[in-house]
C-alpha cells in the first residue's frame, strides 16, 4: 500500500489520482490532462512573478543602498598617481605613492616603468608593480649595507 500511495498522489486543480514522475517526485502536483497542465503553468508562472517582483524590489533597494555609499566615499575606487601627463592606477599606483616615484619627470617614469617591463618582459601593471617594489626593497639593502661598511671603516 506504501508504494501505491507514493507513486500516485491528487491531482492539484482536478482532484484525479495520477501517477507521479519519479524524477520530479516532490514537485509533480499536477496531472497531465491538458486543462491541469495550462492551470500548472499558470499557477508556476504566478510564483515566479511573485519572487521576480521580490527580487526587484530588493535590487532596488541594493542600488540605492550602493549609489548613496559611493555618495558618502568619493573617489574610493579611484586610487590613482599621476606623474607628469600619465595617470596611473591600481597597484603601479600604489607603490607610485609608497616609494614618492611621483617626483620623477615624465621621461624618469617612462624609462623606469619601461626598463622594469623590459626585463620583466610583462606589460601588466601589477607585474611591474610588484617588479618595482622588490628592485626599491633590494636597492635599500644594497645602500644599508654600504653604509654599515663606511661606518666600520671597511668601505
Amino acid at each position: 500500500m506504501d508504494s501505491i500511495s507514493c507513486s500516485h498522489r491528487k491531482c492539484a486543480h482536478c482532484g484525479r489520482r495520477f501517477r507521479i514522475d519519479p524524477r520530479v517526485r516532490r514537485l509533480h502536483r499536477f496531472c497531465s490532462r491538458p486543462v491541469c497542465a495550462k492551470v500548472s503553468r499558470v499557477t508556476s508562472q504566478r510564483r515566479w512573478l511573485k519572487r521576480e517582483r521580490e527580487r526587484q524590489i530588493q535590487s532596488k533597494a541594493d542600488v540605492y543602498r550602493t549609489q548613496e555609499w559611493r555618495r558618502s566615499h568619493p573617489g574610493y575606487w579611484r586610487r590613482k598617481a599621476t606623474i607628469g601627463q600619465y595617470v596611473v592606477r591600481g597597484e603601479l599606483a600604489q607603490v607610485v605613492r609608497d616609494f614618492a616615484l611621483q617626483d620623477m619627470t615624465d621621461w624618469q617614469f617612462s624609462l623606469v616603468v619601461g626598463l622594469v617591463s623590459y626585463l620583466t618582459r610583462s606589460a601588466l601593471q601589477d607585474t611591474i608593480a610588484s617588479e618595482i617594489r622588490r628592485l626599491i626593497v633590494a636597492g635599500h639593502v644594497i645602500r644599508r649595507n654600504a653604509l654599515r661598511a663606511l661606518w666600520r671603516g671597511t668601505g
